[in-house]
């Protein structure tokens, strides 16, 4: 990789917002050119059997044909999609842009109506507006239309050729969800949640699991999953490879911020406006293709968990990632209950998508078990074995508000909120230990007695101190 100054002048000009995204007087851009230099090797990348395969045909295919079949309505195949990431990896990885830059010369040959009035040849800008229409018409299309499994795969695989170092792990549960959820509302305010997803991951950490947790700054809440993190104490800007790993066998968790490991990230934040990587962002977890991956993923209202479900399927079939068992999680509001919509038609379930983590209602789960994906189901608390304090969980969309109860949550001092995190806890410890096994899944349902058991496990934990003990160990294992 280029020096910092280059990858500045280079990585589209991208303005930084100053704080937080600099920290301990590192900007994640340096942090990452620094880990990039160290274990960033697009010439293997590009060798792996699907990579190698799909990108042999970029030279054949205009992105202009793409977008046309974006324009139609139609669904893009595995392949389509994953070579319109292409174009986005293109403006915003140099290397990619190298690498790519003879191939999309010679599509564009194939469509002279998009090459430039004055014979101008592809170059930097000319490469950023086209990853900028590609994301723009899928961001149309998940809106209006909906995004297939095989084009969230398809993007997905593309992007994994961005990432920056993926940990070797033999077995990683990753919680995170997609930000970007409606939220409560309160007295027409809108109210928000604690960071559940990243407090999940330690109190996962705490009972011996390896918890990886792959998140960013925010997005419609006040706080974000990084800047919850950093809030609490850790030093995220790790670029030692070897480091990260100590950490990971240190604590059993480690936080990977999406400006650390990928490039295309950034994109969204120029940009200025929803772009499908609020999909693929948590969906490209940082970790080896050949680590047994788990995942608690909540999804927004755009798009169904059965389709991340299926995509993930897909993902293990074709070998890009190897996939254990995922639940892909859309929180109901609270009127679903007294209604008979069918949860497996996306519009009518639409306007009842609350949350990106579990309800204190119902909660719609898409499953994937041992790879295969199984269908859907609905839980609620009860089949935790409670119920939740719905108002108490309900918390104004303030940093200082926010901060202050993900810490009390982790320590127990406030009983919703401790029990509305155990109850996403239990959900990630029912993931990575129970759903492989055969009696998981009991009629359709997730197995109540095993969810029960996860939520005592993870109270207890989080009532004795010793979650807290395992964010304490995380922090000073970060800061040395």
């Amino acid at each position: 990789m280029q020096n910092d100054e280059e990858i500045d002048a280079e990585m589209i000009r991208i303005e930084l917002k100053g704080e937080p995204y600099v920290r301990n007087g590192f900007s994640k851009q340096q942090v990452r050119t620094a880990l990039a230099a160290k274990e960033y090797d697009l010439d293997r990348i590009l060798e792996e059997p699907e990579n190698k395969r799909i990108v042999s045909q970029l030279g054949e295919i205009p992105l202009r044909d793409l977008n046309i079949k974006i324009k139609e309505s139609e669904d893009l195949t595995f392949d389509e999609s994953f070579l319109g990431m292409c174009y986005v990896l293109a403006a915003t990885n140099p290397q990619i842009y190298d690498k790519f830059r003879p191939l999309i010369e010679k599509a564009q040959k194939h469509d002279p109506k998009k090459m430039p009035e004055d014979g101008r040849s592809f170059d930097r800008d000319k490469s950023l507006a086209m990853g900028t229409s590609y994301l723009e018409g899928m961001a149309f299309k998940e809106s209006y239309l909906g995004l297939t499994h095989e084009e969230l795969a398809g993007m997905t695989a593309a992007t994994l050729m961005d990432v920056i170092y993926r940990v070797p792990l033999e077995e990683a549960i990753d919680t995170c969800g997609m930000g970007g959820d409606k939220g409560f509302m309160v007295n027409g305010e809108k109210r928000k949640t604690i960071n559940a997803s990243t407090l999940s991951g330690i109190v996962l950490a705490s009972l011996g699991k390896p918890a990886f947790k792959h998140g960013s700054y925010s997005n419609t809440s006040a706080v974000g999953s990084t800047e919850a993190i950093e809030e609490l104490g850790a030093n995220i800007n790790s670029d030692d490879p070897e480091r990260i790993r100590e950490i990971m066998e240190e604590t059993n968790f480690y936080f990977t911020d999406a400006h650390l490991f990928k490039t295309v990230h950034d994109l969204s934040h120029l940009l200025k406006f929803e772009t499908v990587n609020h999909v693929i962002g948590p969906m490209t977890t940082p970790v080896s293709k050949d680590t047994l991956l788990h995942r608690v993923l909540g999804v927004n209202h755009k798009i169904h968990p059965r389709d991340v479900a299926q995509a993930y399927e897909l993902l293990h079939e074709k070998k890009i990632q190897k996939v254990g068992n995922v639940l892909v999680v859309s929180g109901l509001s609270q009127d679903y209950r007294e209604l008979t919509t069918d949860f497996n038609s996306h519009e009518e379930l639409k306007p009842h998508m609350l949350l990106d983590e579990i309800s204190p209602y119902t909660t719609l789960i898409g499953i994937v078990q041992n790879g295969k994906y199984v269908g859907c189901s609905l839980i609620t608390p009860e089949d935790f074995g409670i119920s939740v304090d719905v108002q108490g969980i309900q918390l104004r969309n303030e940093e200082d508000v926010m901060n202050a109860m993900n810490l009390k949550a982790l320590k127990g001092e406030d009983q919703a909120n401790a029990d509305y995190l155990a109850m996403n806890a239990a959900l990630g410890l029912f993931t990575i230990e129970y759903l492989g096994r055969e009696d998981a899944i009991v009629d359709g349902q997730l197995n109540r007695s095993y969810l029960q058991e996860s939520f005592t496990r993870c109270r207890t934990a989080i009532s004795e101190g010793t979650a807290y003990k395992a964010l304490e160990k995380f922090i000073t294992s970060t800061q040395r």
